[in-house]
């Protein structure tokens, strides 16, 4: 049960990170928002790795 609420977290956190990096794209800095996203990204993957490898 605590698995899904840490995909949750970092699926509330990947969205964060999401908007974060669109408004950094929109104002032109594109490495910045390349960053933000990866690490988003990485937070959205890294529970459900967990989850599978368990």
């Amino acid at each position: 049960m605590i698995d899904f609420i840490y995909i949750l977290l970092g699926f509330m956190g990947a969205i964060k990170a999401y908007s974060y990096a669109r408004w950094l794209r929109q104002n032109g800095n594109t490495g910045g928002a390349a960053g933000v996203f990866f690490v988003g990204l990485i937070s959205l993957v890294l529970p459900v790795y967990r989850m599978l490898r368990q």
